[in-house]
């Protein structure tokens, strides 16, 4: 920061420091360098306005001296050292009779799922579950595991896998080969909303992915098929070819 300030506002604008920091510019651009109300000649005064207005002009400049650099303490922590001081637990922190599919990281707390249940990103607060015979999902308070919400028929057969982009976004996959997409939103009451049916593979939809930073979607399928999704624009992108087994996680 305070390399730029100097650069722009400070002692590195003009002069020599200028010049070694390759920092000059057109000597028009610069505060003060002229005074257009003296320039008598019409031609002369027209000229160095449409000077100033194609190269621009400097800022004022506030520091003749370097700027400070803000003082940071070094809070840099070195996991190796840290080893000796490590302490497994006596016991478990959670005991579950099914094995652990997910965990959510909440502000002070570890949640585990396990089965057809994911975690709604935000605070913690609810879970989705699926993988009834309806094609349902229900939403539960994981406080006394109350539920919330319910809907049914999102497919027409059991949903198989379900995962969410964001807080407002779920990706379902089915045994009736279909990828959907849908909008939620959950306050005092679940609303839920089909945004798109994704269509490209021909057999049980076994697993999904996403990834918020490239906006795609990949869904594996029992068809030995991954297929790749805009998430944005909610359209087919490609197929990924090789696979000679069902695609699972």
């Amino acid at each position: 920061m305070a390399e730029w300030i100097d650069l722009i506002f400070g002692y590195k604008q003009r002069g020599e420091a200028a010049i070694k920091a390759t920092n000059v510019f057109h000597h028009l651009s610069y505060q003060g360098s002229i005074d257009l109300e003296k320039i008598s000649d019409p031609v002369e005064r027209l000229a160095s306005i449409n000077i100033i207005h194609n190269f621009g002009q400097t800022p004022k400049q506030l520091f003749t001296k370097p700027h400070p650099k803000r003082r940071i303490e070094s809070q840099a922590v070195h996991f190796e050292d840290s080893i000796p001081d490590l302490r497994q637990s006596p016991t478990p922190v959670q005991i579950h009779s099914e094995p652990i599919t997910s965990l959510y990281v909440a502000a002070d707390h570890v949640l585990a799922g396990f089965g057809h249940k994911a975690f709604i990103p935000g605070k913690g607060e609810n879970y989705l579950e699926w993988g009834f015979s309806d094609g349902s999902v229900r939403v539960f308070c994981v406080e006394g595991d109350r539920l919330v919400g319910l809907a049914e028929n999102l497919h027409s057969m059991p949903i198989t896998c379900a995962v969410f982009a964001d807080e407002t976004t779920l990706i379902t996959g089915s045994e009736d080969t279909t990828v959907c997409v849908w909008q939620v939103r959950i306050g005092k009451t679940f609303e839920i909303q089909l945004k798109e049916c994704l269509r490209g593979h021909s057999a049980r939809i076994t697993t999904l992915a996403f990834s918020k930073s490239f906006s795609i979607i990949v869904s594996g399928s029992d068809d030995s098929r991954a297929i790749v999704w805009d998430l944005n624009r909610l359209k087919y992108v490609r197929q990924l070819q090789g696979h000679v087994a069902p695609v699972e996680v």
